[in-house]
């Protein structure tokens, strides 16, 4: 059975980029909300959905706050790996009786860390050894709050001059933290530390590629939509473009792409999206709706109030073509 690993989103900018890291590593990633989790419904997904370990992603917000998000003591103990990057170290932290507060230093960018010998930092490339013989190695912090004091059962295997709390292993249970971000390439080595996690803390095999994951969604079209029509609004942009080259390869010519020029384009952009949607054999419906937008929005200087029109607009003229 394949194995998953479930990132727990805190409202990280880079919960994506976890995601995509996992899977470059030939495993599944699947994210998962982190606002207001129910504990009973978050177990029940992990029991059904064969995962093997789970990412906590970071935050702009603080772990100490009244209503902070705070990962559970439930599931720190179902006896799953759990990694925390960032606010998913120091929620870690929180929960299980350590200290987080908000730092005097705070850091954003990149930095040295002093590392220890973890299976963490197993196989790591281009450490640096410093004049009393550390093992240093250069990672990118983005944080405002510090860990002062960690839970019982746990080890610092990382610090700085800024964080002397850098990472923390509590290994018997297979708790790790992390406060600077892993999956960004200004980590040295930031991948093969995910490597190690995934691959040897939770023992992941690598089941998943990009064509695998292809197949099962033109499959999953296929039956949803059976031998019915589609209709896509499409901007041009990489989500709907995506859908559209999707959906074209799982029912061809049945599907019919409205691209609605609102008259704001960058210079040759409906040009560009038509020859390149041409070129894939895609039908795509081209609306020249720009005196329409422009009408609407003349003399309006207010940005919330411009993207309602804008909004309302684009429904308008989509209902009317479809």
């Amino acid at each position: 059975m394949k194995s998953n690993i479930l990132i727990i989103d805190y409202g990280s900018q880079f919960t994506q980029l976890i995601a995509r890291r996992v899977r470059e590593l030939g495993v599944y990633s699947i994210v998962y909300n982190g606002k207001n989790i129910d504990e009973n419904s978050l177990l029940d997904y992990i029991n059904n959905n064969y995962v093997k370990g789970i990412i906590l992603s970071g935050s702009h917000e603080s772990t100490y706050n009244k209503h902070s998000n705070n990962i559970s003591e439930m599931i720190l103990n179902h006896g799953i790996p759990v990694l925390g990057i960032c606010y998913g170290m120091q929620s870690i932290i929180q929960t299980l009786g350590g200290k987080v507060i908000s730092s005097m230093h705070k850091e954003f960018g990149c930095t040295k860390i002093d590392i220890k010998n973890s299976i963490l930092f197993k196989n790591l490339d281009e450490i640096d050894y410093t004049s009393a013989g550390n093992h240093q190695l250069e990672v990118l912090m983005s944080h405002g709050d510090k860990v002062t004091e960690i839970p019982d059962n746990f080890e610092i295997i990382a610090s700085s001059k800024n964080c002397p709390i850098a990472a923390i292993e509590d290994s018997k249970r297979n708790i790790y933290g992390l406060q600077f971000h892993p999956e960004v390439t200004d980590t040295i080595s930031g991948k093969q530390i995910l490597n190690n996690f995934i691959k040897i803390i939770c023992k992941c095999k690598e089941s998943w590629n990009i064509y695998d994951f292809l197949d099962k969604k033109i499959n999953d079209i296929q039956k949803q939509i059976g031998n019915d029509e589609v209709i896509l609004g499409l901007s041009g942009g990489v989500d709907s473009s995506v859908v559209a080259a999707l959906l074209h390869k799982a029912i061809g010519n049945r599907l019919t792409c409205i691209f609605v020029d609102h008259g704001m384009l960058r210079l040759n952009e409906a040009k560009n999206v038509n020859k390149i949607f041409s070129k894939m054999n895609i039908k795509v419906l081209y609306i020249d709706a720009s005196n329409q937008f422009l009408k609407k929005l003349a003399n309006i200087q207010d940005p919330e109030t411009k993207r309602l029109i804008i909004g309302k607009e684009f429904i308008e003229v989509f209902q009317k073509e479809a």
